[in-house]
């Protein structure tokens, strides 16, 4: 319920601009349609060479440089505003994360340590302006492009489209599993990301009492036991994680060959 809760509030810092969120929908569409059309027009040019039919060859040549000129634009429109849309949830969330901390009562702060809420204001908000240009560039162009592929696929041919229409939540299913597998070692590296921030500040705010008092040595050790198990949680978050692509690449292979497979067999039947 809490997750909901934030996911709502945190849809509600981006429909704040809705002349931008549309108009990042819709350049998301164009540039779907525009690499869907660009492939087709690139298998015509082949089989007009194949012809030799200049005249023709050149129109479609001139349709296809105007179709990379348009997703270039679109391109450049999209990622100058979706730059500016994440930069402002971000300073939004920003403002409403110095207010919290700023109005916080004394109990509410030395619950938290500094770590942590350096983490916050840095890591945290930056990962979600990574996400957000990740999500809009990524999944909302995959998803249109999904939806148009699928429309042109059930067009050309109904069996090899359900082949291919299987193996899309196949993917899925593989890419929540590893997700939902590994967020608990992302968690568990902010965690030990922020004790070492903390212990980090603390020794540079008390450097002078480290030295009076000869703790070096005893400081050094502890950093190196805390760097070492970020690392260790580090090592873990980012090579599990890193099993998603070759993992849905390898459905996403064995389906061409699928499809490959019974294209030729219909062939020679």
């Amino acid at each position: 319920m809490k997750d909901k809760k934030y996911l709502k509030e945190f849809i509600n810092y981006i429909l704040k601009y809705k002349i931008s969120f549309f108009l990042i929908c819709i350049f998301c569409i164009f540039i779907s349609i525009l690499n869907i059309i660009s492939p087709i027009f690139v298998g015509k040019i082949i089989d007009i060479i194949i012809l030799q039919d200049l005249k023709i060859f050149y129109q479609k040549i001139s349709i296809l440089l105007i179709i990379y000129f348009l997703t270039f634009i679109f391109s450049f429109l999209l990622y100058k505003i979706l730059s500016k849309l994440c930069s402002k949830v971000c300073y939004s969330l920003r403002n409403k994360l110095f207010d919290k901390v700023l109005y916080s009562n004394e109990k509410f702060l030395q619950e938290k340590n500094i770590g942590s809420i350096l983490n916050h204001f840095s890591i945290d908000i930056e990962n979600i302006y990574t996400g957000l240009l990740g999500f809009f560039n990524k999944s909302i162009i995959g998803l249109f492009s999904i939806i148009f592929s699928v429309i042109i696929m059930f067009k050309i041919n109904l069996s090899l489209s359900i082949i291919l229409i299987i193996s899309g939540p196949t993917m899925y299913v593989i890419s929540r599993f590893i997700t939902k597998n590994t967020s608990k070692f992302f968690s568990e590296k902010a965690e030990a990301l922020s004790v070492l921030n903390t212990y980090s500040n603390e020794v540079f705010s008390n450097s002078k009492l480290v030295r009076n008092f000869n703790l070096n040595s005893n400081i050094k050790e502890k950093f190196d036991a805390l760097n070492k198990n970020t690392k260790q949680i580090g090592f873990k978050s980012h090579f599990f994680s890193s099993l998603t692509n070759p993992s849905t690449r390898f459905v996403s292979n064995v389906s061409y060959i699928i499809v490959g497979t019974v294209r030729m067999y219909f062939s020679f039947k």
